[in-house]
């Protein structure tokens, strides 16, 4: 915490100076009334759920017409935390929709950390049961880490597992968590050629394009990589614009080349070090 009268570190001047902005631009009227006008365009979760629950429940029965079992989910709950009982509800019209089977194991908010450990690793021998989630949140007593470590690694739907998180980390194959799954979806369904107007940006806006999208404009056309940004508007209100290709990519190329030097002089430093180690050892 910091104390009044000191100096505020840098985010919070940042929102200062956005707030007297902010507060500047309001007094002028038409800009009051062109703020308030013009609104977000609301990302439908709903819409973007809904087709992917259509495609899974596809995937599904393909699935159980090769000879296999409809996949098993367990949710194990302590307690009887509010909106833990709203995020089971929709979790379990997700899984009737896709055609899972859904199953629920309720404990009492006073168990152990013991007692729910042994009913995890129940369900970790369990071989009907295929993924193993642990409602969040847990009462205070439990330790959540515990909880997700004990679960086995390829039963974790929820990739909070220590060995899920290692491999996200290390880009290994894994279960990576639902969140950050759902992010990429919104990203995967708006990140379009052209998405971003030209007349949606502000005037003297710096622009850096990272979309790629190859497309061709009709049919027989070579085709293109293009952005996420309508280039050839947005240049003319721009005062800096990353074209599409020639832009992000060639300085991502660079930054791989630095990296690979940095790399170079930190084993060199290492090396060094690990050498005038074993120097005065033998000494």
């Amino acid at each position: 915490m910091f104390k009044f009268g000191c100096r505020l570190p840098s985010c919070f001047r940042s929102i200062v100076v956005v707030e007297k902005n902010f507060k500047r631009y309001l007094s002028n009227e038409v800009a009051h009334q062109r703020f308030f006008e013009k609104r977000s365009q609301i990302i439908n979760g709903k819409a973007i759920s809904s087709k992917i629950l259509s495609d899974l429940k596809c995937d599904i029965d393909d699935w159980i017409n090769l000879g296999n079992r409809r996949p098993q989910l367990t949710a194990v709950v302590v307690g009887d935390h509010p909106a833990s009982e709203l995020y089971l509800k929709n979790k379990s019209r997700a899984a009737g929709v896709c055609g899972i089977t859904a199953d629920i194991v309720r404990c009492p908010k006073t168990i152990s950390q013991r007692e729910l450990l042994n009913i995890i690793n129940d369900l970790n021998s369990d071989d009907i049961v295929d993924a193993i989630l642990v409602q969040l949140p847990c009462p205070p007593h439990i330790n959540e880490k515990n909880v997700f470590n004990t679960i086995n690694v390829s039963k974790d739907v929820d990739g909070f597992n220590s060995v899920n998180i290692a491999n996200l980390t290390l880009h290994e194959p894994g279960i990576v968590p639902c969140t950050a799954l759902a992010v990429n979806s919104i990203i995967q369904e708006l990140g379009k050629p052209g998405v971003i107007k030209g007349d949606s940006i502000k005037p003297g806006a710096i622009v850096i394009d990272v979309g790629i999208t190859m497309m061709s404009e009709s049919k027989g056309e070579k085709q293109k990589f293009v952005g996420d940004v309508e280039f050839e508007k947005a240049r003319d209100i721009a005062s800096y614009i990353t074209p599409v290709p020639g832009g992000v990519g060639p300085v991502t190329v660079a930054m791989l080349m630095a990296n690979t030097f940095h790399c170079a002089v930190i084993r060199k430093n290492r090396k060094m070090e690990l050498d005038q180690a074993n120097s005065m050892t033998e000494d």
